[in-house]
């Protein structure tokens, strides 16, 4: 396991949750929010968790919130606030919409991204890719700002300007990096 003072963690909490209808990181299942299920899944990797929004609702978990630096330009300006505020290195960057996450997934994807060293490390199944579930490097922060001024906001466009390992995760692993962002998705899983 990794030294857990070396990694950060950021939720993002943003967005316009128009499916959802409500603030989807503070739905809950089973009497726990999305965001206590992720915390729940990252509290092993770090004690630095951090949520990145603007909604004072999320005060009420406990974590530090950070305001996106760059309004309404979504995930893109996310994970610019995000590694601009860090203060390591790695950051674990990950979306308020995947309660199901879990400890084994990230593990893989920490363990793959410092054994092959690349900027950004994020997980992958037969269908999609998950940029919202992965490791990014501080470094890259210049990356994003850039494309935020540019007017480049969707998020797997810049991505792929950077040097990036996939982790490959077969069907059965689907269910735990899946977007939750409707309650007919959550009445489905």
């Amino acid at each position: 396991m990794v030294d857990n003072n070396i990694i950060s963690v950021y939720i993002l909490c943003g967005g316009k949750n128009k499916r959802m209808g409500t603030e989807k990181g503070l739905v809950k299942i089973n009497g726990k929010s999305f965001i206590e299920l992720i915390v729940n899944a990252v509290s092993n990797f770090s004690k630095n968790i951090f949520l990145v929004t603007d909604n004072k609702n999320y005060l009420s978990l406990g974590y530090p919130i950070i305001g996106d630096l760059y309004k309404n330009k979504g995930p893109v300006s996310g994970i610019f606030s995000a590694l601009n505020h860090s203060e390591t290195d790695q950051n674990l960057i990950l979306s308020c919409d995947v309660p199901f996450i879990n400890f084994k997934i990230l593990d893989r994807i920490i363990k793959q991204h410092y054994l092959f060293n690349k900027k950004i490390t994020i997980a992958k199944d037969s269908s999609n890719i998950h940029p919202l579930i992965g490791m990014y490097h501080q470094s890259i922060k210049s990356v994003f700002k850039r494309s935020i001024l540019d007017g480049n906001l969707k998020l797997i466009n810049v991505i792929e300007k950077i040097d990036v390992e996939y982790v490959k995760f077969n069907n059965s692993s689907k269910k735990f990096l899946k977007n939750i962002n409707s309650f007919k998705l959550l009445d489905n899983s």
